[in-house]
């Protein structure tokens, strides 16, 4: 009683998946975060955008271009470059073998205060290029990648990879997908952190107005990630 509800079609949850990578230092381009996006029984959806936040603990950091083993650098700063996302098979662990990364496209923006990322905190956002169908009742997984760090303090056993979805604390009214996901780089003034369809329009497509925000989704709030 009193609480709000949206009421849609259908509607999509974003989890993490249940086995997260194992620990190995990013190097090269290695999984360290894993998530489900799952579709109700009702009808299909599409999920177009979702945006997370990633903190480095213990000893990782982005490569520490000055060898000050501080990671404060303003070169050390984790970017794009440092992530990819890729499709992954039923399991949600295994990546799939043909066009694993293929029209998706990750970016390092500003958070919601409008502060820039660090050696050691990022904003993703991920977009699918053309929006991805979730069959009625099934889950598409995802792994988030990450290359160009180190561990420079190795006695530190602490070493983490946290990540954490964010979702839209406010409900935004039905838009075409572009207007929904809105052009700006950072946070606080690009829109909506999460873009999906329930595609009630009889004409749906990308240009249609059944595109919705994050607002009220079944979302998981705590962080998961490779640990050490």
């Amino acid at each position: 009683v009193g609480k709000e509800f949206v009421a849609y079609r259908t509607q999509v949850a974003l989890r993490h998946a249940v086995t997260q990578p194992t620990y190995q230092v990013p190097v090269s381009a290695v999984p360290v975060y894993r998530f489900g996006v799952t579709a109700d029984a009702a009808y299909d959806a599409e999920i177009s955008e979702a945006t997370f936040q990633v903190q480095l603990s213990g000893g990782l950091c982005n490569l520490d271009t000055d060898a000050d083993d501080t990671c404060d650098n303003a070169l050390d700063v984790l970017v794009d470059g440092n992530f990819e996302v890729v499709r992954l098979e039923n399991d949600g662990v295994t990546e799939v073998t043909s066009g694993a990364s293929t029209g998706i496209t990750e970016a390092v923006i500003a958070d919601a205060t409008g502060a820039a990322a660090t050696g050691k905190l990022a904003v993703l956002s991920v977009v699918f290029d053309t929006p991805e169908t979730v069959a009625r009742g099934t889950t598409k997984y995802y792994a988030v990648k990450m290359s160009g760090l180190e561990d420079f303090d190795s006695s530190n056993e602490t070493d983490r990879v946290s990540v954490t979805i964010l979702k839209d604390g406010a409900y935004d009214t039905p838009a075409a997908n572009a207007g929904q996901q809105g052009t700006n780089a950072d946070q606080a003034n690009r829109a909506n952190d999460i873009v999906w369809s329930d595609r009630s329009s009889t004409a749906h497509g990308v240009t249609t107005a059944d595109w919705l925000n994050g607002y009220l989704l079944d979302i998981d709030t705590d962080s998961a990630g490779m640990s050490n």
